[in-house]
């Protein structure tokens, strides 16, 4: 494992800013930096290479010969093959958040299911008390009118 010397042409993310080390100080860059192994390292702090794609995060270097290295300078060996594993993390943490967040709708349908059930099952027996009400005063109603 080795440590980070900086070099002109070296890339690093700070504050939300990828740098360019230039002349021996780090400075703003203007635009994508291509670095000599063809990884482009874009404004906004992505990398990629051959179709891959990771994120540089606060501190890290990526040198002119896409070496990574982290916020104290030390090699990153395999940045490639931590993202992968870091991507397969967030996807498995996403697919547990959805089947939560389903079980939940699922739970909340079964409920708002009941409670219709059980405003059916009132408004069901109000319409009959009525009807049973409506009935007798019709039976009043016809007693009255045959006797």
């Amino acid at each position: 494992s080795s440590t980070y010397a900086a070099a002109d042409g070296d890339v690093t993310y700070r504050e939300k800013k990828v740098r360019v080390m230039k002349s021996g100080k780090w400075v703003d860059a203007d635009k994508d930096v291509t670095l000599n192994n063809g990884v482009v390292v874009s404004r906004n702090g992505r990398v990629k290479k051959a179709g891959k794609e990771i994120e540089l995060k606060e501190g890290e270097v990526v040198n002119r010969t896409g070496n990574f290295f982290d916020k104290s300078g030390h090699a990153i060996e395999n940045a490639w093959g931590a993202t992968k594993e870091g991507v397969k993390d967030a996807a498995n943490a996403t697919k547990e958040g959805a089947k939560d967040a389903g079980g939940t709708v699922k739970d909340g349908a079964k409920d708002f299911g009941h409670d219709v059930k059980k405003g059916a099952e009132a408004a069901g027996k109000a319409v009959k008390k009525v009807a049973n009400k409506v009935g007798d005063v019709v039976d009043k109603d016809d007693k009255k009118a045959n006797n």
